[in-house]
């Protein structure tokens, strides 16, 4: 955490800050020592817009490169004289990296269920087609764009039900008239 004062310039900060720019708190605000070049310029526009703005920088801290949340937000002075900045950041980095991950998961699981000769839709929550696979395309001939335009299941049974494509189950008479 850390303020800023005229012309946006450090004019105290935490000791976390001050471990994260490698120096002492008493000696941060005359050394100028930024988290990352652009902490001047998202105050500005803080002060300019009068609401808090965030962005997401990278920065070295200790050896280790990091991706933190930054935010800057204006302050009344406690004087009434003009109008400070105070910011912080969230390393975020952990965060990030377990989104990657995921995001690989789901792209080498969308890969398998690709390669299988088996039609494979998947259904979200939300009843809305999250995953298809070629063969289930092909198996129903419906439209691939029409198919990621996540229709939901309803929609989806009543587009192979004209061809007496789907089975008349219990279940998808049920699901087809819900709408």
């Amino acid at each position: 955490m850390w303020l800023r004062g005229a012309g946006q310039t450090l004019s105290w900060c935490n000791r976390a800050y001050a471990r994260a720019v490698d120096s002492d708190p008493a000696a941060v605000p005359d050394s100028g020592k930024e988290l990352s070049d652009a902490g001047r310029a998202l105050a500005q526009r803080a002060l300019r817009s009068g609401v808090a703005q965030s962005e997401r920088v990278s920065a070295v801290i200790g050896a280790e490169r990091r991706l933190l949340e930054v935010t800057e937000a204006p302050l009344p002075a406690p004087d009434g004289g003009g109008t400070l900045v105070v910011g912080y950041a969230l390393d975020v980095t952990a965060v990030e990296e377990l989104r990657g991950e995921l995001s690989r998961h789901l792209a080498a699981h969308g890969e398998v269920l690709e390669r299988l000769g088996a039609a494979i839709a998947i259904f979200g929550a939300d009843t809305r087609l999250t995953f298809f696979n070629q063969a289930y395309a092909r198996l129903w001939d419906l439209e691939e764009s029409w198919l990621r335009s996540q229709p939901t299941t309803a929609r989806s049974w009543r587009s192979c039900a004209p061809a007496a494509a789907c089975p008349n189950t219990p279940t998808t008479r049920a699901t087809s008239a819900s709408g």
